[in-house]
């Protein structure tokens, strides 16, 4: 029963020790459990789109060896090379598998290895996003200017994964080289950040620009100034050696050191200017950045500071202006009588002008004959000007050369003895002289509209009709007469002459031949301008007689005595078109009988001025319009005896006319018409007769005309101060009584 018992306990564990066998594999390639046996484990919190490879897995219970394929990834046995194909693995290799990570947050990806028919996973989770940047800070921007762009500091956005949410709010931001943008957007790891915004448009006022990344938001804090009027020290430089009672404008000074407007005023009689605008003495306001300047006039004395003050927001700054110390003689100059002269009278007014930094105090005015002194005068102030302008009436010595000479004082003291000198000759009987002695040229029959001032050569032109047709020259400093221009052949009768620039244009010839020519003022030679040959003309040339140059239409205008016309003259091509005539207007009233003299108002380019002589030796005066040629009678019939000779006194606005009988200079005012005596050939010394061919020196207010003896041959050329109504012999030829 024991023996019995013992061995069915023997076989019971003979069984065990069998299973026991097949479950450990058994021996090889024998037959028992054989699943492969291996395993990963599954990778979280992994990197976006990242390979992860998994733990390093031993392979057994597959036998010998066993295939092995993969699905979404690749392996690598025993270290070797990774493959994504199907292989074959050996007892107790070991094997890795890796495969990619989402390329979404929070996403797992599953790679598949199977050996035999077994499959495990291996699963890669990637991370959950960080939208939660690092610390950072935006630096506030105080004391900012008003209304003004401010930008942040710069910043490196770090701590977070992937795009973030980004955006702002009252500003913009820039990422990195990205242009500014106040749009919502995103932004990455280690990107550079700047944010901006615009100040107030207050004083002590902060604009707060907000950053949001993710849930994160932080400020940038602008906060502006506060109100500052009061600007930095500024200075203008001093001026000396000043001009009296002369505008002197400072250096420019910039302001600065306000951030808002400040008053600004000036003292005194002084005025300023801001960015070189136009000055002002009203208080106003400055900016900071702008340039002021003051505009101030210096004292009437010399030696003498003056000080004029600015003041901007609270703070002044001196402009000072010191006149110069005189040291300098002053200057005087004798205007009127001529630097040499002729007269029968023994008083003569003396006219003049003085100048000086300091001002003039006093004119002396000595007449000498040689060594001896004939009167002294203290000269009286012309209009109360301060001896700008002066007049002295002195006694001259009979039948002698006078030497008259002004002295002047300043008000420094300062005395020029000698500051100017005129030859004055008397004599009661001066028609028989031949004046001045050294005259080479004659002038025995000098006549209508043919006596011209040439200043810019200082010399007076006229021309010696009937005797020698010669053109003189009277030197201005010695009244000497000289022959300019020679009698040309072809000359019959030279009546008006005209200077435009440096040529002199005359007009020549009587009764049907005529002819307008020029000559150059500095090498004299005639060349013949107009004349019957000039085809493209529609009036006719017979006997010109006065002619004038309009500096606006750059054109010569005449009248023709015989051909009882006005026309112009084209200087360049000698053309000639008709202005006015008995064509022109048509049925025109007030027409041309024998025009003899001519006057162009400068002011007025299309009027003309014309002294039309009648049938019976009476005279019109008529206004010609040169654009339509209309006539309009000035002066009519009857008003005057017989006239000669016409010219414009612009600056008082008249016509001075010639009269022969009685000789007269008289005025026609051309607002109020009235006629008055300027001068009476009867009336004071030096007489006169038959006056013609007016001249006037604007700049000096001398009125220089011809008058005539026709009975004896004597011919004479007067100067006459229409300031004081004095007049005196500038040349003569010798009167035969």
């Amino acid at each position: 029963m024991v023996r019995t018992q013992f061995k069915i306990h023997q076989w019971i564990l003979l069984v065990l020790a069998v299973f026991a066998i097949a479950a450990c594999g058994g021996g090889g390639g024998g037959g028992g459990n054989n699943t492969p046996q291996f395993s990963f484990t599954a990778k979280s919190d992994q990197a976006l789109s990242t390979v992860v490879a998994s733990n390093a897995s031993t392979v057994t219970r597959i036998g010998n060896s066993a295939p092995v394929a993969i699905q979404n990834g690749e392996y690598s046995i025993d270290g070797g090379d990774f493959v994504s194909s199907a292989g074959t693995i050996s007892e107790g290799q070991s094997i890795v598998v890796r495969g990619t990570s989402s390329a979404e947050f929070e996403t797992s990806v599953t790679v598949t290895l199977t050996i035999k028919e077994t499959s495990k996973t291996f699963v890669i989770i990637t991370a959950a996003q960080d939208v939660t940047p690092e610390e950072f800070s935006f630096t506030a921007q105080t004391g900012a200017e008003l209304s003004t762009e401010y930008f942040s500091n710069t910043v490196t956005v770090t701590g977070i994964t992937g795009d973030v949410d980004i955006s702002v709010e009252n500003g913009t931001y820039q990422i990195n080289e990205a242009a500014a943008t106040s749009e919502p957007g995103s932004i990455s790891n280690g990107a550079d950040l700047i944010v901006a915004g615009m100040s107030s448009s207050e004083f002590e006022t902060t604009t707060t620009v907000t950053l949001t990344i993710g849930a994160t938001s932080k400020a940038f804090d602008i906060t502006t100034a506060a109100m500052d009027t009061t600007p930095e020290d500024f200075a203008f430089a001093v001026q000396t050696n000043a001009t009296l009672e002369t505008a002197y404008t400072s250096n420019l000074v910039t302001i600065t050191g306000i951030n808002a407007a400040a008053a600004i005023s000036i003292s005194g009689s002084a005025q300023y200017s801001i960015d070189e605008g136009d000055f002002t003495n009203e208080a106003g306001t400055i900016m900071n950045g702008q340039t002021v300047a003051i505009k101030a006039t210096s004292a009437t004395t010399n030696s003498t500071t003056s000080d004029f003050v600015l003041t901007v927001g609270g703070k002044n700054a001196t402009f000072s202006i010191t006149t110069i110390a005189d040291s300098i003689p002053p200057t005087a100059a004798i205007v009127f009588p001529t630097k040499v002269s002729l007269t029968d009278g023994q008083t003569l007014t003396v006219r003049g002008t003085a100048e000086d930094l300091s001002g003039i105090e006093s004119v002396m005015v000595t007449v000498m004959n040689d060594e001896i002194q004939v009167s002294q005068v203290v000269a009286t102030s012309f209009d109360d000007e301060g001896y700008a302008r002066w007049t002295a009436e002195v006694t001259l010595d009979v039948d002698a050369v006078n030497t008259v000479t002004v002295s002047v004082t300043d008000k420094a003291t300062n005395t020029n003895s000698d500051a100017d000198s005129v030859a004055v000759t008397h004599s009661l009987d001066y028609f028989a002289l031949d004046f001045p002695e050294g005259s080479e040229a004659g002038m025995y029959e000098v006549d209508s509209d043919n006596l011209i001032l040439d200043k810019a050569n200082s010399r007076l032109l006229f021309s010696d009709q009937i005797a020698t047709d010669n053109i003189v020259a009277i030197d201005m400093a010695t009244s000497v007469r000289t022959v300019f221009l020679p009698e040309q052949s072809g000359f019959d009768y030279l009546f008006g002459m005209e200077i435009v620039g440096n040529e002199l244009f005359a007009v020549n010839g009587l009764g049907g031949s005529g002819e307008i020519f020029k000559t150059n003022l500095s090498a004299p030679s005639v060349e013949i301008v107009s004349d019957i040959n000039n085809e493209n003309s529609n009036v006719d040339i017979v006997s010109p007689r006065s002619l004038k140059w309009n500096e606006v239409s750059e054109l010569l205008y005449v009248v023709d005595h015989e051909g009882k016309t006005l026309y112009s003259v084209d200087p360049i091509s000698g053309d000639r078109m008709l202005v006015s005539g008995e064509n022109r207007p048509v049925d025109g009233e007030n027409p041309l009988s024998f025009p003899l003299s001519l006057a162009l108002d400068h002011s007025d380019a299309e009027i003309a001025y014309v002294l039309d002589l009648l049938p019976d030796d009476t005279n019109k005066l008529l206004q010609i319009n040169l654009t339509s040629g209309v006539r309009t009678t000035l002066i009519d019939v009857g008003t005057v005896e017989k006239l000669l000779n016409i010219e414009l006194d612009a600056a008082r606005n008249r016509i001075l006319l010639a009269n022969d009988e009685p000789a007269e200079i008289l005025s026609y005012d051309l607002e109020g018409g009235e006629i008055g005596v300027v001068f009476d050939g009867s009336v004071g010394p030096n007489s006169f007769l038959k006056p013609d061919s007016l001249e006037i020196d604007t700049e000096t207010d001398i009125l220089f005309f011809l008058g005539n003896k026709w009975l004896t041959d004597c011919s004479i050329v007067y100067a006459a101060d229409m300031l004081t109504n004095e007049r005196v012999v500038m040349t003569k030829s010798e009167c035969i009584n």
